[in-house]
């Protein structure tokens, strides 16, 4: 198939896990907290690269020319990947047994008790984000 004509990317799909914008944020400024080349990435700025980025996917996603994509939380695939399998399967054309063997060792990681800063930071993150996903409506709906 040519590019430039109207079937350009019709056999297009696209598969796109995304991480909770607040477990990332989170993720993103533990991991550059003791490095001083990094000490501008703090929890808003890494914030407002997190919401840029969602942004950007989700226009991407809108100019598929296909039009066929799922978007998965990474949280929804790593609890239960076998109840996902079927959906992939069927969006790629692809044996949901086979995809469902790739992800048989996800596992979500056990849960943290944060401390009471961070604690105080995700629930700023949450209210930061409960605003911004607007600037990403094929992805918000996929979120909690």
């Amino acid at each position: 198939m040519r590019a430039g004509t109207d079937n350009a990317g019709a056999g297009t799909r696209a598969v796109l896990s995304y991480r909770d914008p607040v477990n990332a944020t989170l993720s993103a400024v533990r991991r550059f907290q003791n490095d001083e080349e990094y000490k501008f990435k703090n929890h808003e700025w890494q914030a407002r690269t997190v919401s840029e980025c969602l942004a950007t996917i989700n226009n991407g996603l809108a100019q598929l020319p296909c039009g066929k994509y799922m978007a998965i939380r990474y949280e929804d695939l790593v609890s239960a990947p076998g109840q996902l399998s079927s959906s992939i399967g069927q969006l790629l054309g692809a044996d949901p047994k086979v995809i469902g063997k790739a992800f048989h060792k996800l596992s979500p990681r056990p849960p943290k008790q944060d401390s009471p800063e961070t604690a105080l930071k995700r629930k700023e993150l949450k209210d930061f984000f409960r605003l911004q996903h607007v600037m990403w409506p094929l992805l918000a709906g996929t979120s909690s």
